[in-house]
């Protein structure tokens, strides 16, 4: 699968950076640190953004982050309190659908626990648009069976998802290696790009060997992390690249 030039299937996993700045001031300061940062898509963890309920205040940062990333892939991201995330909302629909209809972003992220309706009308809006949806599960407190996280993967197809993520909590090394298995099983079973990820330092070796069992994309920080035991993107990037070298 190609988003613009880059394709996330195949070769080494692609780096992901968080923008995860509050107001105007603290995303133009995360912008600025790009440059000293490797990166080949960025995803802009909305949640974070105080004013994102107020349209004409997210379409002015949305112009913001196109102004300064004018080629860059862009990932919106709106997790929810009950997700992992950082707030609360009942215009979830509304919010993605603004910037779906903005054409200046490239793929959108939908907890798929979220219901069939709404994921499926948010993932008939994308295609619309030509916008990517990736099909996410998070579990922050446990790891769930292999045969629980394949069924996952599976709904995620049934819902015609592009792009399917899995990021899971670690309670000892054989949730990591249950993990890493069910990645492998997934990218071989599936044509759509896998991405997953064990969390917390337990797990951190699943962020970087993505390239030998089939993980896509991996999430390294630029300022600040984003999720448990994530590593800075240039670490990361010496790291797949060592990972690759091996292989």
């Amino acid at each position: 699968m190609y988003i613009k030039n880059l394709e996330l299937k195949n070769g080494l996993p692609k780096i992901c950076v968080p923008l995860i700045a509050k107001d105007k001031e603290e995303l133009q300061s995360e912008l600025n640190a790009l440059k000293d940062v490797y990166y080949d898509l960025i995803e802009w963890r909305i949640d974070h953004y105080e004013k994102v309920e107020e349209e004409s205040e997210l379409m002015a940062a949305l112009e913001l982050v196109r102004k300064q990333l004018p080629d860059c892939i862009l990932l919106i991201t709106f997790r929810t309190i009950y997700e992992g995330g950082n707030k609360i909302t009942e215009r979830y629909f509304d919010i993605y659908r603004s910037l779906i209809e903005s054409q200046q972003i490239d793929l959108i992220d939908v907890e798929f626990s979220r219901g069939d309706e709404l994921f499926s009308e948010i993932l008939r809006l994308a295609h619309q648009h030509h916008v990517g949806v990736i099909a996410s599960y998070h579990d922050f407190s446990q790891t769930p069976s292999k045969k629980e996280m394949m069924a996952c993967f599976e709904k995620m197809k049934t819902l015609r998802a592009d792009i399917f993520k899995l990021a899971v909590m670690p309670k000892n090394i054989e949730d990591v290696l249950a993990v890493l298995e069910i990645t492998y099983k997934a990218n071989e079973r599936f044509t759509q790009p896998i991405i997953t990820m064990s969390m917390s330092k337990l797990g951190f070796i699943t962020r970087t060997v993505g390239e030998l069992f089939g993980s896509s994309v991996t999430f390294g920080s630029g300022q600040q992390a984003s999720a448990p035991g994530q590593i800075s993107a240039s670490q990361l990037h010496q790291l797949l690249e060592l990972m690759h070298e091996g292989l």
